[in-house]
């Protein structure tokens, strides 16, 4: 959203983050200055993305520290599903023994993802 101007919501004494969201079938950023970070499973509402994503509501999926350049930025990923510890449980050992990408946790839809992890985990 503020690509072209990302110190438009900086804020004296705050810390650049990048915040991706992923909603059902849509996804979107933009960079917000805060004054501290999220953590993983904490939820993070943002009442004027309503109207792009479908909801205000989105769970921290994932924080991720870089440095380049000499400049520290912190990435959160949000997302907007229900939050399922246990479907995310079963994500991350996907990931971890490479049954599912990467990329494929981030591009494919919700109900893909979530075949795709019944497939590998029936009983």
């Amino acid at each position: 959203m503020n690509y072209e101007q990302q110190d438009l919501f900086k804020i004296k004494d705050t810390i650049k983050h990048e915040l991706y969201f992923k909603g059902s079938d849509t996804f979107s950023y933009f960079t917000l200055w805060l004054s501290a970070t999220t953590r993983i499973g904490e939820i993070f509402s943002c009442y004027f993305m309503k109207a792009r994503m479908g909801t205000s509501s989105f769970w921290v999926n994932d924080v991720r520290h870089e440095y380049e350049d000499g400049e520290h930025r912190i990435n959160i990923f949000l997302n907007g599903d229900i939050q399922n510890i246990y479907r995310s449980l079963l994500l991350e050992k996907a990931l971890f023994f490479g049954q599912i990408s990467f990329m494929e946790a981030m591009k494919d839809y919700g109900f893909q993802i979530d075949e795709k992890l019944r497939s590998i985990y029936k009983s």
